[in-house]
């Protein structure tokens, strides 16, 4: 774990409640829940990393590193919550990543970037494929996700839409990673560009650097 804010519920082997700390390391078997108002990220031996917030819970079923090889074979299962999750680009290794999503396989290996969500309360996941190819495995059918791509899929009723994401607004005041001073007046202004058919925009605030 290279960060870690808030609370996090960790289960050594799913059965031993431990300490978390920034520098402790996972390994096959461990849950992480994370609390209200927590996250942490996860860097593996390649540079790959998974980011996790409240209401998350992950389990690592399987992680196999070699560095002899230079291979990573990680497999996991999303309880709840949502995580994004980036492979490195690091082309000497050979990762493999097994995201299982109810009755979804997400795989991943170089390149891919995206984010993964399960909603348990109305048994929905959805799978965002932001960078590279992402597969998607479950239903009737194997889909292979573009970027921009989305697919949501009914656990309940085993249906499933695709869609593409919007265009990415532009933060115009300020500009993206402005360090901000205290103005005269206290106040900040925040202006961003219009993004092409959005039905609305969602602003949200966060003290911490997980968010």
């Amino acid at each position: 774990i290279a960060q870690l804010v808030g609370k996090v519920d960790y289960l050594e082997g799913g059965t031993r409640v431990v300490q978390v700390e920034s520098n402790m390391k996972i390994r096959s078997g461990d849950v992480l829940t994370m609390k209200k108002g927590a996250g942490c990220e996860i860097i593996f031996i390649d540079g790959s990393t998974i980011t996790m917030r409240y209401p998350a819970t992950l389990i690592f079923n399987q992680i196999e590193e070699d560095k002899v090889a230079r291979t990573l074979k990680v497999s996991m299962d999303l309880k709840n919550g949502g995580v994004s999750f980036s492979a490195s680009k690091i082309t000497a290794y050979h990762p493999m990543f097994e995201l299982d999503i109810g009755k979804l396989k997400v795989l991943y290996t170089l390149n891919a970037m995206g984010r993964a969500e399960m909603d348990s309360s109305v048994l929905t996941s959805t799978v965002a494929c932001l960078e590279g190819n992402i597969l998607v495995q479950g239903g009737e059918r194997d889909r292979k996700l573009a970027p921009q791509q989305v697919l949501r899929f009914s656990q309940h009723t085993m249906t499933e839409k695709t869609f593409m994401l919007p265009s990415m607004l532009l933060a115009q005041e300020p500009p993206n990673f402005k360090t901000i001073e205290k103005t005269a007046n206290g106040k900040i202004q925040f202006r961003w560009s219009k993004v092409y058919n959005a039905a609305g925009y969602i602003f949200e605030l966060a003290n911490n650097t997980m968010f």
